[in-house]
């Protein structure tokens, strides 16, 4: 079994609505404890290693939460470049989920030629920018990032290729409905027939995660990571599991929040809250995606929103050496044992067992566990 272990999945049916659900995580608890004894820059470049999904992500999260508590403030190339990183990292997880995973969900063939191509062209473009993964790094003297150049080429792929239409067509509500509908290219087609799939799920699921500050992560959250030793496998926030992830950030989109009051299912909502995201990123429009907050001396929070949600890293050191570290990844919050997936399953009201397991992997993909998962239907 990997690191990351993995999500098993219980549907107990009568064959007309779901009764109830089981959610069970073999994620291992403290793994980051592993980096306790490390130096400050051995811990961070030994945090890629650990998880092999987002690990850009996770890398820059360890070197902001280190150097803030190591009083390291890093220049502005150093942000730039790791935030090309987060955001590099965030498209290619949203283009492999629309060119392979969609159409899958639909019974459909995905565009594994075209993944290929996507993941060579953010691959090589990230090449020179992988130094600002280190921890305290110095600006290499020569050569640059070439992301700019990838991220229009990607960014006309979408529209011409995937969408053919304008990003502009995300914004209007009812312009995105009349694509919708239209069903000619490749991204709608899928969604158009991804919302019909989706439509036998009723309720708003569980509350969004709100966008974190400074002053939430270095209160509330450090307040529960020190109080409650499984926060970080089990969170929740006043009192109740959260979502988090696209639909949270992009929760006052015009068309996410039309979406979200109208949608039978949180389905829809998330799965354009991705695409709403991922022309954002293209166009360099979306906000910031990463900070850090000083608790005390020696001692530090960090979160990265990443492609599944807010990935947060919390640190303290004596000198250089690391005498507590915590994580909180975005799959604990989606995947609660009371979470979205199963507050969101128990309201599946389906009479067919193949169209179930279709409705059961869809709201699954929909919140796109880092980690392999199982499912199981009993009827009861």
């Amino acid at each position: 079994m990997s690191i990351e272990g993995a999500l098993s999945i219980a549907v107990d049916w009568d064959g007309r609505r779901v009764n109830a659900a089981m959610l069970v995580s073999t994620r291992p608890r403290g793994v980051a404890r592993v980096l306790v004894g490390k130096r400050a820059g051995d811990a961070v470049a030994m945090v890629p290693k650990l998880f092999s999904i987002c690990g850009r992500s996770q890398a820059v999260a360890a070197a902001l939460a280190c150097e803030r508590a190591a009083g390291i403030e890093s220049d502005a190339a150093v942000q730039r470049a790791r935030m090309e990183l987060v955001d590099a990292e965030i498209v290619h997880e949203y283009l492999w989920r629309i060119l392979l995973d969609w159409p899958r969900a639909i019974g459909a063939a995905g565009n594994a030629p075209m993944l290929a191509s996507v993941r060579a062209l953010i691959g090589e473009a990230l090449k020179a920018s992988e130094w600002a993964m280190r921890y305290a790094p110095e600006r290499p003297r020569s050569g640059g990032s070439r992301w700019d150049a990838v991220r229009v080429e990607l960014g006309r792929l979408l529209t011409r290729d995937l969408m053919d239409a304008p990003p502009a067509t995300l914004d209007d509500p009812s312009r995105f409905d009349t694509w919708l509908e239209a069903g000619t290219s490749p991204v709608a087609n899928v969604m158009a027939r991804l919302r019909v799939e989706s439509a036998n799920s009723t309720g708003p699921g569980v509350t969004l995660l709100p966008i974190m500050t400074s002053d939430l992560a270095a209160g509330e959250l450090v307040r529960r990571l020190d109080s409650d030793e499984g926060f970080s496998s089990a969170p929740d926030w006043e009192g109740s599991p959260r979502e988090t992830g696209p639909r949270a950030r992009q929760h006052s989109h015009p068309l996410i929040a039309e979406l979200t009051r109208c949608a039978p299912s949180p389905v829809l909502p998330r799965l354009a809250a991705r695409l709403v995201e991922l022309t954002e990123l293209l166009e360099r429009k979306a906000g910031e995606r990463m900070a850090s907050a000083a608790i005390r001396d020696g001692d530090a929070i960090a979160w990265v929103e990443t492609a599944r949600g807010m990935l947060v890293h919390r640190v303290a050191l004596d000198e250089e050496s690391v005498v507590r570290y915590q994580i909180v990844a975005p799959t604990e919050w989606n995947f609660h044992p009371r979470g979205a997936l199963v507050v969101e399953l128990e309201t599946l009201c389906v009479g067919d067992r193949t169209a179930l397991e279709r409705r059961v992997e869809l709201l699954v993909q929909s919140l796109d566990p880092c980690v392999a998962y199982g499912i199981e239907i009993g009827h009861a």
